[in-house]
This record gives C-alpha cells, sequence and structure tokens, in this order.
C-alpha cells in the first residue's frame, strides 16, 4: 500500500481553514494608506508652535518688572506728595495758632497796646496785681515746672531783677495751673528765689491766650507791651529788650 501524503484518509482530521483576521481600522481623519496624518498635525500645530503666542499673551518677564516698578514709583510719589501736604497743613495750622497768642496779629495782646491788668496771689499768699508796677518795666513771664525751655531759661529770669536794676525792672513770673506748695519745693531744690504769682485754674493764662509755655511779654513803664518772646529766654535776648523797654519809655 503506498502511502502519499497527499491523499486524506477519512480517520485523519482535516487542516484548518486559514483565519483572515480584519485589518486595524483608521484614526478619526487618517486614511487607510497614512494620508491623512499630516492633516492633522498640521490642524494641531507642532509641539513649539503655541509658546510664542502664550508668551505674547502673558507678556515678556522684562515688561512686567517695567510696569511693577513703575507702580511701585508712582506710589512713592503719592507717599510724599501726602506728607508733604500733612507737613504743611501742620505748619499753617501752628502759624495761624500762634497768631491768636499774645504778639499774633490776630490777638488783643500786642506790641502797642496795654497789658490787661490782673491780680493773683504770690507763693505766700499776698494778693499782688499787675498794675502794682506801674511806673517800672516789667518782664511778665508765663511758665510751668512740666517745661523743659522754662527750667533752663528761670535762672536766667530769676537773676534779671538784680542784673537790670538801674533800670528798676519788675520780674513777675507767672506759674500756669500749679499749687503753690508745689511751686515752692520746685524752687527750693533748684536754688531759686524770685517773684512768682500763682495762677492754678490758668485764668489768666486764658486771658492773655497763650499758646504755649515759656511766653514772655516785657511791659514798659506805663505798661504797655513792647516786646513778645515764644519759647526760651536767652541773655542776650533778655537784654534786647529792656533795652527796647525802658527806651520807649524814655522816648514818651
Amino acid at each position: 500500500m503506498n502511502c502519499s501524503l497527499d491523499r486524506v484518509t477519512p480517520d485523519s482530521p482535516a487542516s484548518p481553514p486559514p483565519v483572515n483576521w480584519p485589518a486595524k481600522p483608521p484614526s478619526p481623519g487618517e486614511s487607510e494608506d497614512g494620508a491623512g496624518l499630516p492633516a492633522a498635525r498640521g490642524a494641531l500645530g507642532s509641539p513649539g508652535a503655541g509658546l510664542p503666542a502664550a508668551r505674547g499673551a502673558l507678556g515678556s518677564p522684562g515688561a512686567a518688572l517695567k510696569g511693577c516698578t513703575r507702580g511701585v514709583l508712582w506710589l512713592g510719589l503719592g507717599l510724599v506728595a501726602c506728607l508733604a501736604a500733612i507737613l504743611i497743613a501742620a505748619l499753617l495750622g501752628s502759624f495761624g495758632y500762634a497768631q491768636i497768642g499774645p504778639g499774633g496779629v490776630l490777638s488783643d495782646i500786642r506790641t502797642g497796646r496795654p497789658a490787661p491788668d490782673f491780680e493773683l496771689p504770690t507763693l505766700d499768699g499776698e494778693m499782688v496785681r499787675l498794675s502794682d508796677f506801674r511806673g517800672r518795666p516789667v518782664l511778665l513771664s508765663f511758665w510751668a515746672t512740666f517745661c523743659p525751655q522754662c527750667a533752663r531759661q528761670l535762672p536766667l529770669v530769676a537773676a534779671a531783677e538784680a542784673e537790670y536794676d538801674d533800670v528798676n525792672l519788675a520780674v513777675v513770673a507767672v506759674s500756669s495751673g500749679q499749687s503753690p506748695d508745689h511751686v515752692r519745693r520746685y524752687l527750693e531744690r533748684r536754688g531759686l528765689s524770685l517773684r512768682v504769682l500763682i495762677d492754678p485754674d490758668k485764668a489768666v493764662y486764658r486771658a492773655y491766650r497763650v499758646v504755649g509755655l515759656p511766653t514772655t511779654l516785657w511791659l514798659d513803664a506805663d505798661g504797655v507791651v513792647r516786646a513778645v518772646e515764644l519759647g526760651e529766654l536767652k541773655a542776650e535776648i533778655i537784654g534786647r529788650h529792656v533795652a527796647e523797654a525802658t527806651a520807649e519809655s524814655s522816648d514818651e
């Protein structure tokens, strides 16, 4: 019996038919031959193509820095302008406030006018009037123990009456808003002796519209205000104003 490989016997199983697998379906926008791929790429653009547009939308770092610098500069200029306006307002307010005090253009108590008379007690309780010194030039000083400038000038004020006794100068120091005991202890601790009148409720202080301490007025022998000094006195200032007060009296 010839055995042929081409011969199929009933007992031999048949070879399975070949499997035809379906082809991979094309992606959307892509043809079977790949022709749609460039079109899709063109629609999406290259990976780096969107960066210039994004940079343009956000702006360059240098431009942003310049914008911030300008903003800070304008803010600084605004703050400087505000501070300047506050300073000018304060100076004008201070100047205007000073004009209502003794010697100011808005005050009734200024040079060439009689000083208002008043009566106050001394440290010992004796009542003294300003007019009691008529016929003598007067250094009238408003002061307080809590005032540093007053403390520095007080030795000069205390010595002025003896220093200018040749013109018979009278020194009257009005202590504003303080008790006699407090003022007495203050003078004793410093070894000072001068004529002090006590103005405990500041009645004379307000009548003279004093706006700050120390404030000093020079009156001539007729009780007329010849000079007003706001602030701390120096020896040369006292000498100049005493000379002015006595010269005015002698001329009249």
